[in-house]
């Protein structure tokens, strides 16, 4: 009886004991770090228990998801309370389970759920795989966008450049901009292809120096394309001092071998890039119209706007002759709509070779050579019909179309009216026919554009001398009375000049 007694009193004297169990806690992650665990929550001796931790979720993008809340022991020996579930990346963590209760105490509360981390949307303007974005590993550049993992736009801060979708072609720094590393930029007067600079390897003779290259030495030298200025893929040419130019003018310079990187001024529309030019725009031209640039003019001439070493070709709008002959380098082209870049002035129809409307340079607008000549006075034809690249004849003005052969093209207005038969040999601006002297009906008749008959003479304009010829039966003075179709009319079958007898 005493010993129960003791064990009671025991009992009621520990039970008496409080001891308080702290709250687990863990600290909110980083962005771009591994989110913190829910830390152990011990339980009082025969008291409350603790609290489980909060689970906690990354962030951003890229941090691990938070644990659920740890088991928190009860006093006394009570079972630990289950953690919650991991939250993932977008959803929250589950609840932790409450602990069982120990021997006077009570149970532990589970932990709190996990909070879920917001999903990153990637911006439009993003080139390179959608995981690189603010992936929370490195900076990414020549993506189109600045990577928010950069500390900065300069190249100093890109991690990696040479990615799926990006505009770089190697390692970095390779080709991005140095001052704004979402994209991609060569330097002025690059003149090898881009996809050469900063590709890993040295290349040579492009006109700047390869951001691969360590020195700007021949030595240094790994490639040289055909592009640039060496004779070769040996690199020879190059000059010893600059591995980026060439001592000699390339295969394709067309100027001048003088002109070539002497230093004085910026040749243009020689076939190569010219070293003494400080960019490849028709801005930094001085001489567009050298012996054997393809300019004939002056600067800007038809030098490209963006590749001075070459011409544009493309006719403007408002060209009507064959676009071949648009800057062709062989004939100054006038009377089609435009000026012809090879023509030394667009403003002196004595320059012109050709002309669309005819003979140079009668057929040309003495005022602006890239126009037909208007009709002059005395022309009897349609207007539109003058200098218009086809001779036209019996018009009462030479046409210059006609000009210098004198054949005739059509006759279809003027005094032939559609017969050059009729047209004078020894002047086609005029009809050779002399009105017979039995023609009976009006002289205006005679060789107009209808087919007269009972006229006493043949009509030239008729087609035929049959009476099936006939156009017109009652014209003043003809022997008939009757429209040519009228069954009783008398002109004559066989020679629709005279009547049958009556």
């Amino acid at each position: 009886m005493v010993r129960w007694s003791w064990v009671l009193s025991a009992s009621l004297v520990l039970g008496a004991f409080v001891g308080c169990a702290g709250k687990a806690t863990s600290p909110a992650p980083k962005p771009g770090t591994t989110a913190g665990m829910s830390s152990v929550a011990a339980g009082g001796s025969g008291a409350d228990a603790g609290e489980g931790g909060l689970g906690w979720a990354g962030a951003p993008v890229g941090a691990q998801s938070g644990a659920g809340g740890s088991r928190a022991a009860g006093a006394g020996g009570g079972g630990a309370g289950n953690g919650g579930l991991s939250g993932s990346s977008s959803t929250s963590g589950g609840a932790g389970h409450a602990a069982g209760a120990g021997s006077g105490g009570q149970a532990a509360l589970g932990g709190s759920a996990g909070m879920g981390g917001g999903a990153v949307v990637v911006p439009a303007g993003w080139t390179c795989q959608t995981s690189k974005y603010a992936d929370g590993k490195s900076c990414d550049c020549g993506c189109g966008l600045l990577d928010p993992d950069c500390g900065n736009q300069s190249i100093e801060s890109c991690d990696a450049c040479n990615l799926l979708g990006g505009c770089a072609h190697g390692p970095c720094p390779s080709d991005v901009d140095p001052d704004d590393n979402s994209r991609c930029s060569l330097p002025a007067t690059w003149i090898c292809s881009a996809a050469a600079y900063g590709d890993g390897v040295c290349d040579c003779g492009c006109g700047a120096q390869d951001v691969d290259c360590s020195s700007t030495s021949p030595a240094a030298c790994a490639a040289c394309p055909s592009t640039g200025c060496a004779q070769d893929t040996d690199c020879k040419g190059l000059d010893p001092n600059d591995n980026t130019l060439c001592t000699t003018p390339p295969t394709r310079w067309t100027c001048e071998p003088g002109a070539y990187r002497d230093g004085s001024r910026c040749d243009c529309g020689c076939g190569f890039w010219d070293p003494d030019c400080a960019s490849h725009t028709a801005d930094a031209c001085e001489k567009c119209d050298g012996e054997g640039s393809c300019s004939k003019q002056g600067c800007p001439g038809n030098i490209s706007a963006s590749a001075n070493d070459a011409c544009n070709k493309v006719p403007p709008a408002g060209w009507t002759c064959s676009a071949w002959q648009y800057a062709d380098q062989m004939t100054c082209d006038c009377g089609c709509g435009a000026p012809d870049p090879d023509c030394l002035t667009s403003d002196d129809p004595r320059e012109c070779d050709s002309c669309a409307c005819g003979h140079c340079p009668e057929s040309v607008d003495p005022e602006d050579p890239t126009k037909c000549a208007p009709a002059p006075p005395g022309w009897t034809c349609p207007a539109e019909d003058y200098a218009s690249g086809s001779c036209h004849c019996g018009c009462g003005v030479m046409d210059p179309a006609c000009i210098p052969y004198a054949y005739c093209q059509t006759c279809d207005d003027g005094c032939a009216h559609g017969h050059c038969e009729v047209i004078d040999e020894n002047d086609i601006t005029q009809c050779s026919f002399v009105i017979p002297s039995s023609w009976k009906c009006p002289d205006a008749s005679y060789g107009d554009a209808v087919c007269d008959c009972g006229c006493g003479a043949d009509d030239p304009l008729c087609a035929g001398i049959t009476r099936s010829s006939c156009q017109s039966c009652t014209t003043p003075g003809s022997c008939s009375a009757l429209p040519c179709d009228d069954p009783e009319n008398q002109i004559n079958p066989t020679n629709n000049a005279a009547c049958l007898p009556p």
